[in-house]
């Protein structure tokens, strides 16, 4: 975020300002020649002037210092360019052109002029009227004559805020008092209002001196009028206070002054708040800018490394394929080698028939040797129990039920052991059907058992017998190895007895 440049804005204002100063001296210039050709007049009669900006209906006769107040008043109060430029025309003419004609005139013009500026008038500008009909009691009717005399006023140029009718008693005392805005305009509006009424004989030495009670009368509210014991004395000093022009002067210089000290201090404070914002705006920039710099150096390094690490798996990923397709060759190669060799194994294979038939004769001899299964049932000793006739018997009877027992998936004597940590499945010697082998032979009962674990080792699902080599020497399975040369033998053998 950019802090505002407020040199930009004094720039703007001061230009703003120049252009306001170069219209007022071009409308003040262009009234005061017009004034200089005569084609304007000024003066009524030796000592008496006239406005000639003012409207027709709120035209008075001034002398010199009050044409020049006037003058001033309206210069320092106009809105408008123009009007400031048409009244300080107004105002320089005068005091160069019209000073020296009025030098003849006696001393009590300026005696007035002095009186003027040490006179004492009530603050806020308050007029007063006289005479209002006091036989008036209808609230409505009074409020209805008040606006009248308002819109009057208001036609005559006047900018009055209020006109307050003054009770004695719950009856109209007779006297209403104008309020006007509070500072010079007011003051100006209040002293064109006196002139008004004095332009036709209706001022406050007229109410005082004519006995004519059907016109209204008004003045500007003075000490007197203050200071009396009337309705209207106690009103103004409710209202107001007693200032002479010099004071008011002196307490708007005052004013002023303080609001010059306090608008310069606001702006010298503002001015270090600016320099301090500026100051943590140009710190902030630097930070933003280094961060900025450390972003980018970052992405560009970081697409760099993107760039490489692409640029190298793309590399790896061509020397994969190559070695793929290499592989892949030679698998193909391998794959027609081993095709060929196949063929030939199994032109070889087939070669000699009675090669095969012979060796398939000899594996048919040697598993017919060894057709007892290591689940085999047996029983021993059975003789000392039984007569040798019913031992055969007894014995022929129970293989049977036990081979019977031991293909039934059902039965399931073994349970669960725990040994160094690792679970074991054992035969569970409390099953009732092995406590019964007890009554034989231990060998009876470490023969089922021993056929119980393997058939549970090699065939758990379906509890049936199935061949396998084994080694009846050791009692274990026999490895390929020991198969593999009791074969040998057993082939030499027979080779042997063929050729004797």
């Amino acid at each position: 975020m950019e802090v505002p440049d407020m040199s930009q804005s004094h720039q703007s204002e001061k230009r703003t300002y120049t252009r306001e100063g170069e219209q007022l001296e071009e409308f003040e210039y262009t009234y005061y020649e017009e004034l200089k050709t005569g084609s304007v007049k000024l003066r009524i009669t030796e000592s008496l002037f006239r406005c000639p900006y003012c409207d027709r209906e709120n035209r008075c006769d001034y002398s010199f210092d009050e044409l020049v107040g006037h003058a001033h008043f309206r210069s320092r109060s106009s809105r408008s360019t123009e009007e400031k430029g048409k009244y300080s025309a107004l105002e320089r003419y005068a005091k160069r052109y019209c000073r020296n004609n009025t030098s003849s005139v006696g001393s009590s013009n300026v005696t007035n002029s002095q009186i003027v500026d040490d006179e004492l008038f009530v603050w806020p500008p308050m007029g007063i009227i006289g005479n209002m009909k006091s036989n008036i009691q209808d609230a409505r009717t009074i409020g209805e004559y008040v606006s009248t005399l308002m819109d009057d006023l208001l036609r005559r140029g006047l900018n009055p805020v209020k006109i307050e009718p003054l009770w004695s008693n719950q009856v109209l005392s007779g006297f209403s008092v104008v309020k006007f805005k509070k500072g010079w305009i007011g003051f100006h509006d209040a002293l064109l209002f006196e002139k008004i009424f004095e332009s036709k004989n209706c001022g406050k030495m007229d109410f005082f001196c004519s006995n004519d009670r059907h016109k209204l009368y008004g003045w500007i509210a003075r000490a007197d009028d203050y200071r009396s014991n009337s309705r209207v004395g106690g009103y103004l000093r409710k209202q107001g206070d007693l200032k002479s022009v010099t004071e008011k002067q002196k307490e708007d210089a005052r004013i002023q002054s303080f609001l010059e000290s306090s608008l310069i201090n606001d702006i010298e404070e503002r001015e270090t708040r600016i320099q301090k914002l500026r100051s943590g705006y140009e710190n902030k920039k630097y930070y933003l800018e280094d961060l900025l710099n450390q972003k980018e150096d970052m992405l560009r390094n970081y697409n760099e490394e993107t760039k490489e690490m692409q640029l190298q798996v793309r590399h790896d990923f061509e020397n994969l394929l190559l070695e793929h397709e290499e592989v892949r060759r030679k698998l193909q190669a391998q794959k027609k080698d081993l095709i060929q060799q196949e063929k030939k194994l199994e032109q070889r294979q087939f070669q000699d028939e009675s090669k095969r038939k012979k060796l398939k004769l000899e594996k048919d001899m040697l598993f017919g040797q060894m057709n007892l299964g290591r689940a085999a049932v047996g029983v021993k000793r059975m003789e000392k129990n039984f007569s040798k006739n019913e031992a055969a018997v007894k014995a022929a009877k129970l293989c049977s039920i036990w081979e019977g027992h031991l293909r039934d998936p059902s039965w399931h004597p073994f349970k669960i052991i725990t040994c160094d940590g690792y679970q074991i499945e054992v035969v569970d010697e409390d099953d009732e059907k092995l406590k019964h082998l007890h009554e034989f032979d231990d060998a009876v009962y470490k023969s089922v058992e021993s056929a119980l674990r393997e058939m549970n080792e090699y065939n758990a699902s379906g509890r049936y017998t199935v061949p396998e080599l084994w080694n009846y020497k050791e009692a274990r399975r026999a490895t390929l190895a020991e198969g593999t040369e009791r074969l040998i033998k057993h082939w030499k053998s027979v080779r042997k007895k063929k050729k004797t």
